[in-house]
C-alpha cells in the first residue's frame, strides 16, 4: 500500500530533429493507500438492542464514528449485514465532519428490509476508489414491526454447471423474518422437518442452517434429465423454533431446476458477441472475458456473468431485441457505474428511445413524463406499478420500462416493458435480475 508523487512533462520533435521547449509538469499522485475504517457506528433507537415499528416507519440516524485520520473527500457507506443497502447509502465527508469526528446517515423506513437480525456496519472509499480494509465494528439489533413470519429466497431456480454432466452450479439462501431456523449452525436440517418434491432422477437436496435467520438449499448428485423440472420446497413445523409452518409466508415455495443438453450450454468470451439459440439456454460468462456481449435469442435463457471483476473490463452487456423472446434469468448482474464493472442491459432492438429515468419510486410517488422508472426495494406487482404510472397525467411516453422488486416473483428485480406507458398497456417481463440490489440501478445500467 503506498501514495507516491509523480510528474510528467511533454515536448514536441519536429520532421528535422528540432526538440521544442518542455510542457508545463502535469502532476499526478499514484495512491494505493487504504483509508482507515470508521471505529464503529451507534444509533440512539437501537439502544435497547430492537428497532420498533414507529422507530422504522420515521427512519432513524445511524452515527458514524470518524478515523483521526479521516480526509475530505473520502465517502462513508452504510452495510446491512456487509453488503450495500439496496439503495446505497453513503455521505461524503467535509470539513464539519472532520471536526466533529463523525457524520449521521439516515436509514429510511423500509431500508432494512423484513423483521429479524440486523447488522449495520460503516466503510470509507477515498477519491482515488481504495476502500478501507476492514469494516467497522458492528450495530446489531432486531427489527420487529410485527409482521406475520415469512421465508424469502435468494433465487427462483437452480442450474446446471458448464460441464453438462447434470450437476447443480449454485445453491439458495432461504431467509427467515418474524421466526428462526431450528437446530444447529453449518448442521444439515433434518430431512423429516422439510420435503422437496419433484426433483429430477439423480439429485438429492440438502438444507443446512447457516445462522438462526438463514439456511443454504443446494442439490448434489448429477442427473440425466434434460428438461428443466419444478419443484417444490415446503417447510415443516420441526424445521422452525417454536412456529407453525403453515403461519409462514412462503413456507411453500415452487422453484426451477433448469438443466439442458449439450447444445444450450454456452461459454461466453470477450471480444465479440456470444449468441444463444433457439431455445432456453444456460450461458456462462468465461472467468477471464473482457467484457463480453450476450444476446439471448428464443426461449427463457438462464446467464450467469457473477465472475466478472469489479473493474471496466468486468463490465458485461446483457442484449436483448425482442420481447417474445421469453424472460431471461440473469445472474451476478451489478448496478453503478460500468467503469465500476457495473453491466447493461441493452434494451435499444426493442425501441429506440431517448431514455428519461426516475428511480426510487412508488406507487404514489409523482411520476413526471419519464419513461424508464425504477422503484424503490419494497416488493410491487407490475399491475399495480404500471396502473400508478398510468394514473399520472404527466406521463406522456407510450412505450417505455418498468423495473421493479417483483412481487409475483418473490421479490426478484424484474425488467418489464410497456406498450403504453400513459395508457396502462401491455406488461412483459424481460428479465429477471436475481439477487440485484435495485438501488444500485443507474442511468448506465440500462440502454433503451
Amino acid at each position: 500500500m503506498r501514495k507516491m508523487a509523480r510528474s510528467t512533462l511533454q515536448a514536441v520533435t519536429d520532421a528535422a530533429g528540432n526538440v521544442g521547449t518542455a510542457s508545463s509538469a502535469l502532476a499526478l499522485t499514484y495512491d494505493t493507500a487504504a483509508p482507515s475504517a470508521p471505529s464503529g457506528v451507534t444509533a440512539t433507537a437501537a439502544v435497547d438492542s430492537t428497532i420498533s415499528a414507529a422507530e422504522e416507519a420515521n427512519g432513524f440516524d445511524v452515527v458514524v464514528t470518524l478515523a483521526t485520520d479521516a480526509a475530505l473527500g473520502n465517502v462513508v457507506e452504510l452495510l446491512l449485514g456487509g453488503s450495500s443497502f439496496d439503495t446505497p447509502l453513503t455521505k461524503t465527508l467535509t470539513q464539519t465532519h472532520k471536526d466533529q469526528g463523525f457524520v449521521n446517515i439516515t436509514v429510511a423506513s423500509g431500508a432494512l428490509g423484513d423483521d429479524g437480525a440486523k447488522s449495520i456496519t460503516a466503510k470509507v472509499t477515498d477519491a482515488a476508489g481504495n476502500a478501507s480494509d476492514e469494516n467497522s465494528s458492528a450495530l446489531t439489533f432486531t427489527l420487529s414491526t410485527g409482521e406475520a413470519p415469512k421465508v424469502t429466497y435468494s433465487a427462483t431456480q437452480f442450474y446446471e454447471k458448464l460441464a453438462n454432466d447434470g450437476s447443480i452450479q449454485n445453491a439458495l439462501t432461504l431467509t427467515l423474518s418474524g421466526t428462526e431456523f431450528a437446530g444447529t449452525v453449518d448442521e444439515a436440517i433434518a430431512s423429516a422437518n422439510y420435503s422437496v418434491t419433484g426433483l429430477p432422477a439423480g439429485l438429492s437436496a440438502s438444507l443446512v442452517k447457516k445462522s438462526a435467520t438463514t439456511a443454504e438449499l443446494t442439490l448434489t448428485g448429477n442427473t440425466s434429465v434434460t428438461t428443466d423440472a419444478a419443484i417444490n420446497i415446503k417447510l415443516g413445523n420441526g424445521a422452525l423454533v417454536e412456529t407453525d409452518a403453515s403461519t409462514v409466508e412462503g413456507f411453500s415455495t415452487d422453484l426451477i431446476v433448469n438443466v439442458g443438453g449439450a447444445s444450450t450450454l454456452i461459454e461466453a468470451q470477450g471480444g465479440g458477441v456470444t449468441s444463444g439459440t433457439s431455445a432456453g439456454d444456460i450461458i456462462y460468462s468465461a472467468s477471464d472475458a473482457i467484457n463480453p456481449v450476450i444476446k439471448g435469442l428464443a426461449g427463457s435463457d438462464t446467464i450467469d456473468i457473477s465472475n466478472g471483476s469489479a473493474s471496466s473490463n468486468g463490465s458485461a452487456t446483457i442484449t436483448m431485441s425482442d420481447t417474445t423472446y421469453g424472460t431471461d434469468y440473469v445472474v451476478g448482474f451489478k448496478g453503478g457505474a460500468t467503469s465500476a464493472g457495473g453491466d447493461v442491459l441493452d434494451l435499444s432492438g426493442i425501441a429506440s428511445l431517448t431514455d428519461s429515468l426516475a428511480t426510487g419510486l412508488t406507487t404514489s410517488s409523482d411520476f413526471a413524463a419519464n419513461n424508464v422508472f425504477i422503484f424503490s426495494s419494497a416488493k410491487v406487482s407490475i399491475g399495480d406499478a404500471a396502473a400508478a404510472i398510468a394514473a399520472d397525467a404527466d406521463v406522456v411516453a407510450t412505450e417505455g420500462y418498468i423495473v421493479i422488486k417483483d412481487a409475483d416473483n418473490n421479490g426478484i428485480t424484474t425488467v418489464y416493458h410497456s406498450t403504453d406507458l400513459a395508457g396502462n398497456g401491455t406488461e412483459t417481463a424481460l428479465v429477471q435480475l436475481s439477487g440485484l440490489a435495485i438501488g444500485t440501478l443507474i442511468g448506465e445500467n440500462l440502454l433503451v
